[in-house]
This record gives structure tokens, sequence and C-alpha cells, in this order.
């Protein structure tokens, strides 16, 4: 029986990881690609006097290009959600101010070569770039070429929010007249799933050291623990903030910290990450400690995809409440209870999986407010219809900024915009504000500090105000809304014969799992012999 055990498990451990997969799609490069360096100042304000702006210029096609060329555009002031969004898809903007274009260091480039960029533009009453009142305005930055057996024409831009708290030279604005109620998730998750197997009594054995070198000083996860711990000084940010952890990160960078191997070609390798990750893992439950804490589900798995996991004729319910039940594996490895029944979910919920995570246990979603149907703008917690569940909406246009392109600079202007600075149109700002960055947020660890640091300049500017999480969950629901499920997330779910060979082994492992016995002598309970496969089960329904 134990010879088949093993057997039957290895068979459903390897045939895990090949469940999801992602088809690459190739779309035709640009000639050009821009990398910034450095953006200063990130916020106008009163005192400014210039613009700086460095980075490098490389030529990604297979032309050389000359008079290479760089300046900034200023764009009008945006009053609205509709334009905001135009400026993070790139859309052109009529200029209200332009400097001269300045030669890039070369000025010619052969495919492959960079040259630096590098631009200060002075403000003031006699610049080219004139902010004539607070808001948030489009900026930028545009590089002009001429490839060879071509004309001169624009190669590549970066388009930024740049939030103005006060016109350069003049007196201080006034503030809006009540600031936004303001909260921030701090992800603290995979990037993508690392454990290749994690058998009972066996080693862990991870696919490569990606995690270990997301975990090293300067890594992705150790610049996010980083920068949240520097802004432990700013007392109105930090109570501002709640740390969002996937439990799965958690559970595996604890085992990494008690000797792991990688799998190879020619067989598994000792891993090489224990230290860093018993070392990442002190700095996490120091920086945890005492503060807000919610959870993500298992692997960030996709709940809708998993009620749709079938043992016998029903959801397996056993298997979702495992992806959401993370809060005592966060408790057991960091000392810090996470908010009780708060779950931030990925992915999109339809009606039956909402129903679901509710009679598992979940009293309030964290979810993107574009997921919410309701008869006005969102801002405070909602009842879901039909459920005693609460949903705390997300800003959706926020979320966008942070996600894309200049994503901290970006998502600083669309904070600024929503907090009412500058006066937009009607109905554009909100009097709660829950950010989201991008769950597998992989901004550099300056660019995280400098975000937190902007944010405590909002907060000091009386723009937006600090509010721990749980001081907006604990207000009354502001009114109803709808599960949003479209046609369009229903052609984007996972397939349904995903979720069948899901249910397969999903059954084939209780099967298993009943026809075993308690060893009478280690005294191993089959179920325990199982879990480490439906944790992989659970594991291959990852957003990540």
């Amino acid at each position: 029986m134990k010879r088949l055990a093993a057997t039957v498990l290895s068979i459903l451990f390897l045939a895990l990881p090949a469940l999801f997969g992602a088809v690459a799609q190739a779309q035709e490069q640009p000639r050009l690609r821009v990398d910034l360096d450095q953006l200063n100042p990130r916020v106008i304000t009163t005192t400014s006097t210039s613009i700086t702006v460095t980075g490098r210029v490389t030529n990604i096609g297979d032309r050389p290009i000359s008079k290479l060329g760089v300046r900034l555009q200023l764009g009008s002031r945006l009053q609205s959600e509709q334009q905001i969004g135009d400026v993070l898809a790139g859309g052109k903007f009529k200029d209200l101010g332009a400097t001269e274009f300045v030669d890039l260091e070369p000025d010619t480039l052969e495919a492959g070569q960079s040259a630096t960029l590098n631009l200060a533009v002075p403000l003031g009453q006699s610049s080219k770039l004139q902010f004539p009142k607070p808001g948030v305005y489009p900026l930028l930055v545009n590089v002009n070429g001429t490839p060879d057996f071509g004309g001169p024409e624009r190669l590549a831009a970066v388009s930024l929010l740049m939030p103005v708290l006060g016109v350069p030279g003049r007196a201080p604005a006034t503030r809006p007249p009540s600031a936004p109620s303001t909260s921030l998730l701090w992800p603290i998750a995979n990037s993508t799933v690392h454990v290749v197997s994690a058998p009972l009594g066996g080693p862990l054995t991870l696919a490569d050291e990606r995690l270990a070198d997301e975990l090293s000083t300067g890594g992705r996860l150790d610049s996010l623990v980083a920068a949240a711990r520097a802004a432990e000084a700013d007392t109105k940010v930090s109570s501002s903030l709640c740390l969002a952890i996937d439990p799965d990160l958690v559970a595996t960078v604890d085992g990494m910290s008690r000797g792991y191997q990688v799998a190879g070609g020619g067989g598994p390798v000792p891993g090489k990450g224990a230290v860093t990750a018993k070392n990442w893992l002190g700095q996490l439950k120091a920086l945890v400690a005492g503060r807000c804490v919610v959870t993500l589900p298992f692997a960030d798995a996709d709940l809708t995809a998993l009620t749709k996991v079938r043992a016998g004729d029903a959801t397996d319910t056993a298997l979702l409440a495992s992806a959401i039940g993370g809060a005592t594996t966060i408790k057991n490895l960091l000392g810090i209870q996470p908010q009780d029944g708060v779950l931030w979910p990925g992915g999109v919920l339809d009606s039956q999986t909402v129903e679901a995570i509710g009679k598992a246990g979940v009293k309030t979603v964290l979810t993107d407010s574009r997921r919410l149907q309701s008869d006005a703008p969102l801002s405070g917690g909602v009842s879901i219809e039909g459920t005693d569940l609460r949903a705390q909406p997300i800003d959706t246009l926020i979320s966008t900024a942070l996600n894309g392109s200049g994503s901290t600079q970006n998502g600083l202007g669309a904070i600024a915009f929503r907090a009412g600075l500058g006066g937009q149109s009607e109905g554009q700002q909100r009097s709660r504000l829950l950010i989201a960055p991008p769950r597998h947020w992989a901004a550099t660890g300056t660019e995280l500090t400098t975000f937190l640091e902007r944010m405590g300049d909002f907060y000091a500017a009386g723009l937006a105000k600090s509010t721990p999480l749980p001081e907006l969950l604990g207000e009354s629901p502001s009114g109803t809304a709808s599960v949003n499920y479209d046609p369009q997330d229903l052609t984007a779910a996972t397939s349904g014969d995903v979720t069948a060979k899901m249910s397969q082994i999903d059954n084939e492992t209780l099967g298993l799992s009943s026809a075993m016995t308690m060893d009478a002598t280690k005294r191993v309970n089959p179920a325990d012999v199982i879990a480490p496969v439906r944790l992989a089960l659970i594991r291959s329904a990852s957003t990540s």
C-alpha cells in the first residue's frame, strides 16, 4: 500500500503543473525602449524649481537610428477618469507646453546600442512647462529620431501623471475641504508557483532558485519588506498600511529555511538559499508584529476555478476551505492573527464562488470596484446582494495606474486625482480609498520607498487621511452591490476540460486516502499523506 501510494502521489505531482499554461503572443517590437532611472520631483509644490529626468534609450530594432532627441511635453489638467485612463493607455494629448528637443548622447544608435537620456527643465514664470493651478497633469517623455531609410518621427514615449500640489513660485493653494480616508494594501506574495513537490516527511523541492533570489538583498520580496519597515518611521504611513500575505509563500520560505533541494536535469541538487530564507522570514515576522494583516488565497489560487472542482457530484468544499484558510498558517509561522474573515482574492468571482466562500467562513472580500455593480459610485463598503458578505471596493483607477509602466509615479497621480486634487468633474472624488498595488509588484526597492514617502507627503499635506483598514471595515455598509461576472469573464475563465482534469485528480486522491489505513507504527494519518497533493492541486489553480 505504501509503495502504491508513493507511486500515485508522484504521478499526481508531475501531472499538476501541466494543467495551467500560458500562450505567448507575438507582438511587433518598437524601435526604441526608454528606461527611466530618475524623475525628480515626483510631486510638484510651490517650492519646486526644476524637473529632472534621467535614463537610457536603447535601439531594440534592426536598423540604425540617427538624430535622436528628447523633450518633455505637458498636457492640460486632467478632470475625468476617462482622461486619466487615456494617459495611462499612452493616448495622445494636446500640448499645454513643451521644451526644446535635447540631443541624446550619442545621438546615433546602431541596433542594440544605448544612449544616455538627461533632461533638466527649470520651473517658474519663464519655464516652457507652466502649471496654471493645482491638479494632476499628463507629462510625456518624447524621443524622436530618424531610422535608416525613413524620416524623423516619434519612436518612443513614456506617459506619466504628475501631481501638482502647488504652482511653483506662488502661494500654497487651499486643500480640498474633506480628505478621503485612505488605506493601503501591501502585497507579500509569490510571483509564480515554485514548489515542485513537498511530500510528507520528504524534502521540499523547488523548480529553481528564483524564490531565493527574490528573498535575497535587493530582490523583489526583500525590497517589499524593507520598504515597509523603512516606512515605520512615518506613523501615518505605517498605520494606513495592511500587509496582504500569501500563506503558501510563508510556508514555502519556512520549508526552505530548514533545507531544500532544486530540481535539475540530472536530478535534484541542494538549494543554496536556506539562510536567506530564514533571515527574510525573520524580517517579515518583525514587520507584521502588531500590524494589520489580511490573507490571500493559498498560492493566490483562482477560487472560481476551485469551485468547479468536484468531489463526486458536488464542489469539493474542503479543498476550497484549504485555499482560503491560510490564516492559521500565517499565525503559526509569523505570530500574528490576520483580520478575521477578510480575504483579498485574485481573479474574478462568480456568484457561485461568492456563496461558497461565504459558507466557508469569509465575511469580507476586498475586491476591484469594477467587479461590483451598483447604482452609485463605490467608495465605502457594501453588502453583496443575496449574501451575508461585505465587499470593500479597491479603487480600479489607482490599481490600473499602479500596474502599468511608470507604476509608482502614475499611482501617485491617480491617488491625488481620486483625493480631489484640482477639483475634477462631479463624481470623480472618493470619500474612502482602498489602494491595492499589483499582487506581484515588481517595482524596485528605491521606487517602493519613494512611493511610501510620497504617500507620507500626501498625508502631511492633508490631501488624504491615513486610516487603518480595520477602521474602514468597521463602518456600516454604504449600500448594496451585486457581483459583476460578465460574458468576457466567462470566456476567460479556466476551461471545463481543465477543471474536469482537476476533479479527476481530486477524486483519485480522495479514493486513495479512503483505501489507506493508519500506520500503526508511525501513527501517520492518511489525510496527512495526501494533504501535499491537495495543496499541489490548489497551486495548479494559481493566478501568479
